[in-house]
């Protein structure tokens, strides 16, 4: 699909605003990262030649290639180039963005899902709704959450590879033993996380040192805010104009709540201990 030049850069400066929200940074002094195995030519002498942007590195970029490879194994009409194109800065995808402003996208890519409806509304994505009729491929093949993500103004224009189920809440049971709480019982209310944190916490004149819940920090702000949002009863977005709902009153109640907590502890600055992990 040709597009303006027009077009291309109105994409590329919403996409960089809509990455920036992804939370997604680069540490300072990280080793370079060993690209070896993540990128392919494709097979050779066949008929069409499709490229397709990764945007993994490490085991999971190996595996997309080793898929390309495996593709191009059971069938001789189609060659698979595989790209390396990861993010970079604050999740800028830049190789990706760049060649659509050149002109020569590739046939393939990942993104974000929250992007394909601007994408749409650019004219810079393949409608896939008759390729997919054409598959055989309806509703009832996916998961209710995946068939509205791949969907915008009743069109298809992605499939989804991955669904990432965030985010598991977790409980430290020592902690709670601790407190005189339950182990065995998670809060399973707004109401109980808020009064089984108040036990747990302890705010000293240096800081707080032991915190029952950081609700800010959701692998980022941007996925907290989503997270607490809907676990308020929130929307994002109004289905039946398209129109974003960042006013929600709902979301507008997860987001004060959010700063409450921070206020707490005397701020989101005062925080000294390290939230767990699962690694």
């Amino acid at each position: 699909m040709r597009i303006s030049r027009r077009q291309a850069l109105r994409a590329i400066g919403g996409a960089a605003g809509l990455a920036a929200l992804s939370g997604c940074t680069v540490v300072a002094g990280e080793p370079p990262e060993n690209t070896q195995g993540l990128s392919k030519k494709a097979a050779p002498g066949r008929r069409t030649t499709i490229t397709f942007y990764s945007l993994f590195g490490g085991v999971d970029g190996q595996g997309w290639v080793d898929l390309a490879t495996r593709f191009e194994a059971v069938q001789d009409e189609i060659g698979v180039e595989v790209v390396y194109a990861p993010p970079t800065g604050q999740g800028e995808q830049q190789k990706l963005l760049v060649s659509i402003a050149a002109g020569d996208p590739p046939d393939l890519a990942m993104v974000i899902p929250f992007q394909v409806p601007q994408w749409a509304e650019l004219g810079i994505m393949t409608d896939l709704t008759d390729f997919a009729r054409g598959a055989g491929l309806t509703e009832r093949d996916f998961l209710p959450a995946v068939w509205q993500g791949m969907r915008w103004k009743d069109r298809i224009w992605q499939l989804q590879w991955d669904v990432d189920p965030n985010f598991p809440f977790y409980w430290n049971k020592r902690l709670f033993t601790e407190c005189g709480l339950d182990p065995e019982r998670p809060p399973r209310t707004i109401s109980e996380v808020d009064a089984f944190s108040k036990e747990i916490t302890r705010v000293g004149g240096s800081g707080a040192s032991r915190v029952g819940t950081v609700p800010w920090q959701v692998a980022g702000f941007a996925n907290a805010a989503f997270t607490w949002g809907f676990a308020f009863g929130g929307t994002f977005v109004d289905a039946a104009t398209g129109q974003v709902t960042p006013d929600d009153e709902h979301v507008v109640a997860a987001v004060d709540w959010m700063a409450r907590y921070a206020r707490s502890i005397g701020g989101a600055d005062r925080l000294n201990v390290a939230p767990p992990t699962l690694q």
